[in-house]
């Protein structure tokens, strides 16, 4: 799963950098970069982001992209895995970019940081495809018929 992953990966943050550094596109607002990712990783911690908007002012090379995703999903995963039904359901405040109030579970949190994410990856798919490239299988049934394969066969 680890080497389909990396070079579904390779291929979308390609296919990222191109179409924010094309000198047809309008790049006045550049993607988040995973601005939200770290966030909400803040957030959950009860502690400052430093963020005054999830926009970046500039785009990251395609190297610092791929970094950043390696150690914010390392993040998760291991901040997930440390959490029980209680912490999960706590209610947090924080403060958002534009300076407002929130307060939100962590599992509501969570499940924005995921959804956002999923949002930016169907982005992807579409420009992979826009570019004459078929993305990979990415959803939840591709990862799951991979990943499990013996268990999720009958017959």
């Amino acid at each position: 799963m680890a080497e389909w992953r990396t070079a579904a990966d390779r291929v979308r943050l390609a296919l990222w950098h191109r179409s924010w550094n094309a000198p047809s596109r309008n790049t006045s607002k550049p993607p988040r970069s995973r601005v939200v990712d770290r966030i909400f990783a803040a957030n959950l911690r009860q502690a400052e982001h430093g963020y005054t908007s999830p926009n970046p002012s500039h785009a990251p090379s395609l190297e610092e992209l791929s970094e950043a995703i390696k150690t914010s999903d390392r993040w998760y995963i291991d901040y997930v895995s440390s959490l029980d039904k209680a912490q999960l359901d706590e209610r947090i405040d924080f403060t958002f970019t534009d300076g407002k109030p929130g307060r939100m579970s962590r599992e509501e949190m969570l499940m924005h940081v995921t959804i956002h994410g999923a949002c930016h990856r169907g982005q992807l798919g579409l420009l992979m495809m826009q570019n004459s490239i078929m993305p990979p299988g990415d959803g939840l049934t591709s990862y799951l018929h991979k990943a499990e394969a013996s268990t999720r066969r009958h017959g």
